[in-house]
């Protein structure tokens, strides 16, 4: 009597923390379907069960955080600050977290100054213009994506310029930088990047 093979389930080896349960998250896996890597080793979800902030992905990166050994190889955090106004100080709390730890812990920030948009938005161009509010942003970008909507991405529009929005990423990482600017003045930046060029080269 043959013994029936015991398959052993994949675990995700990498955590993708977002705010929102939508258009980030519809972006990351279309990267990853994109760029050839296996889907199942991701595990991408909104922080927390109800509406997200900086808080609940605090929160969760302090759980792993207390263990002596993650249950990922990798965690990014996505998140922006448009919608907080930093009551309680969530959002710098996470941004100074991350910095302190997160190398040790495999933590990395892959936030957006003042949304998500701007990100996309560096497919099309580079500037380092201050955006005044999201709605300014989001302007900006139906300039390029006139049906852009926020509950309903359409990769297609964005996929042949991946390498183009890593590069004017980069170019805004590096304005950011600069002695005057900081946390205080770091309206726009993104550092999403860092997650696509994972995905890309390394997953």
């Amino acid at each position: 009597m043959r013994r029936k093979k015991q398959t052993r389930e994949l675990r995700a080896e990498y955590l993708v923390l977002c705010e929102d349960a939508k258009s980030a998250q519809d972006y990351i896996k279309e990267c990853i379907n994109t760029f050839g890597k296996d889907i199942k080793k991701f595990s991408i979800r909104q922080a927390g069960i109800h509406a997200s902030s900086p808080k609940n992905i605090l929160e969760e990166v302090k759980k792993f955080n207390q263990k002596k050994q993650s249950d990922y190889n990798e965690i990014f955090c996505i998140y922006d600050k448009d919608t907080h106004d930093d009551r309680g100080g969530h959002y710098t709390k996470l941004c100074d977290w991350i910095q302190s730890n997160g190398s040790e812990r495999n933590v990395t920030d892959a936030r957006s100054v003042p949304c998500f948009e701007y990100w996309l938005l560096l497919h099309f161009c580079y500037t380092d213009k201050p955006f005044p509010s999201a709605d300014d942003l989001l302007s900006a970008l139906k300039k390029y994506v006139p049906n852009y909507d926020k509950g309903g991405l359409n990769f297609q529009d964005y996929q042949v310029k991946i390498s183009d929005a890593i590069q004017n990423a980069k170019k805004s990482e590096v304005a950011f930088s600069k002695p005057e600017r900081g946390i205080k003045n770091e309206n726009p930046v993104t550092f999403l990047h860092k997650l696509i060029e994972f995905i890309r080269d390394k997953a």
